[in-house]
């Protein structure tokens, strides 16, 4: 851990945690939105009353931190920032890019406290921001209180310290009249055999990734839209589609076609870990594996995943029909080395 911090446990019924959560919230918003930066939120707070809050919307934006100092400044006056403490997920920047350092901002504002959510796992800038920060007088704190904020960032420590995007797996299975648990829908059913709200759960995660991964076998079974239609999704937002055909066999052109005009990249591929190397020098964070039975084993196999999500159509029970949505049973695991695990 880094010299330049306090770090301490926050209860769970702490104020600190409260606005910890309110940052959280807003660096949520724009998952899938900010690479090849990390999505960040921030809350400043005075006398227990948020000021502003904000989060970093995209690539070439304005930071978290800056966002929320100016709204705070807007809706308050510059000068009811002073003395104020500002909570963010990630440790500010004190490096010259697309924007200016946070630290400057922070330390111009007058904020006298800085609660930071996690370090930032760059290795040739961890704690620069925290340092400067605190040689300047400010006091600052690294919020250890859970893994939320690692965990918010761990698509961008990955991809930071290994040059590869995380890799989230997600399968859905129904289960067979003898019991058993497959991923081929029933011959003539529909090819989506999951619930509306489990539907809604992958439409998510298709919105935080930069690239989704499926197989050429499922794209010539079921002919699928890949695009995010159950939820709304990130405006402008074009991401990569990637293809894999072990024998090269390229996917019909009128899927193709639809693929394109839905704002894809397709990029058909025959090597898995030379693709996700390619995926990371593009700036991809975050890639969605969406696939049948053959690629999900290839995933598995070479332990390629960081994360799965999984879907188990439950049969219809009489409660169903009261709520008037059935309910999957669902569940979200991570491998044993994920990133934000190590600290």
């Amino acid at each position: 851990m880094s010299p330049h911090f306090e770090s301490r446990n926050v209860p769970a019924h702490d104020e600190d945690a409260l606005f910890m959560h309110v940052a959280l919230s807003e660096a949520e918003r724009f998952i899938g939105a900010t690479a090849p930066n990390p999505p960040v939120g921030a809350c400043l707070v005075k006398d227990g009353r948020i000021l502003g809050q904000g989060a970093h919307m995209r690539a070439g934006g304005p930071h978290a931190e800056i966002v929320a100092i100016e709204r705070a400044a807007s809706a308050h006056g510059s000068g009811a920032l002073k003395d104020a403490a500002l909570y963010v997920t990630l440790e500010p920047c004190n490096h010259h890019g697309k924007t200016s350092p946070c630290a400057d901002a922070i330390l111009e504002a007058g904020i006298s406290r800085v609660v930071i959510g996690a370090l930032d796992p760059n290795p040739n800038v961890v704690g620069d921001g925290a340092g400067k920060l605190r040689a300047a007088g400010r006091r600052v704190e690294l919020d250890a209180a859970d893994g939320d904020c690692r965990r918010l960032i761990a698509p961008f420590a990955k991809w930071s310290t290994t040059g590869l995007p995380w890799v989230t797996h997600k399968l859905a299975y129904r289960v067979t009249p003898e019991g058993r648990l497959t991923m081929i829908p029933e011959s003539g059913g529909d090819t989506t055999f999951t619930s509306d709200r489990s539907l809604r759960e992958a439409h998510l995660e298709r919105r935080k990734s930069d690239a989704i991964l499926t197989g050429l076998g499922t794209v010539l079974a079921d002919h699928p839209k890949f695009n995010v239609r159950h939820v709304p999704d990130h405006k402008n937002r074009r991401r990569y589609l990637i293809v894999m055909s072990e024998s090269g066999a390229e996917p019909p052109r009128e899927w193709l076609e639809q693929e394109w005009d839905l704002g894809f990249e397709v990029l058909v591929v025959s090597d898995l870990r030379a693709t996700l190397k390619h995926l990371g020098e593009l700036g991809v964070h975050r890639v969605l594996v969406e696939a049948g039975p053959t690629l999900s084993a290839a995933i598995k196999a070479e332990r390629l995943w960081d994360e799965r999500v999984v879907f188990v159509q439950r049969r219809p029970r009489p409660e169903d029909l009261l709520s008037g949505e059935a309910l999957d049973y669902a569940y979200r695991e991570f491998a044993a080395d994920a990133a934000w695990k190590k600290n």
